[in-house]
């Protein structure tokens, strides 16, 4: 069984007790740092969030690791389009699939007002990458997946895509 642990501030994933164990990240970042956070697993793949700050940036990535040889199956830019010259972006919530699919709600902004603020839900599956929602009023933490139904919250309704 999968599972990711932390120890000495660096989180780490395998694939079982008895096998060789991967580094993700940190528990916690400074500057250039990667930081680990939200996690999902699925399988023998971990889906998470990565976040590295710099001096006027704070970036997110998507990452998508098999836990039995360590292999990356996906990495993305947490937000798609662009940005402000100082921002900030996170990955809020993730969910992934035993085959490596794998959706993630996102937003980012700049640093120094609130204008500009994004909030995306995206998705990486056998199509290929797909910006599936950008609104301001995406629940961030509502992104749910049951058998390979996504569903999440955009205001008051809910909205739903198929992670193949």
């Amino acid at each position: 069984m999968a599972r990711v642990y932390s120890q000495h501030q660096r989180v780490y994933g395998c694939a079982a007790a008895d096998q060789k164990s991967f580094l993700l990240g940190r528990v916690s970042g400074g500057v250039a740092q990667k930081r680990v956070g939200p996690v999902a697993l699925a399988g023998t793949d971990a889906g998470y969030g990565l976040t590295t700050s710099g001096v006027d940036t704070i970036s997110s990535e998507v990452v998508v690791k098999r836990l039995t040889d360590g292999k990356v199956l996906h990495r993305r830019n947490a937000i798609t389009g662009n940005l402000p010259a100082e921002f900030y972006e996170a990955v809020d919530a993730v969910v992934v699939k035993g085959d490596g699919s794998v959706a993630w709600t996102a937003d980012a902004g700049s640093i120094l007002s609130h204008k500009g603020r994004q909030r995306q839900v995206e998705k990486i599956d056998q199509t290929g990458q797909m910006l599936l929602d950008h609104s301001r009023n995406i629940r961030l933490r509502s992104l749910r997946l049951s058998g390979s139904k996504l569903t999440w919250r955009d205001g008051s309704t809910t909205r739903s895509a198929t992670l193949q």
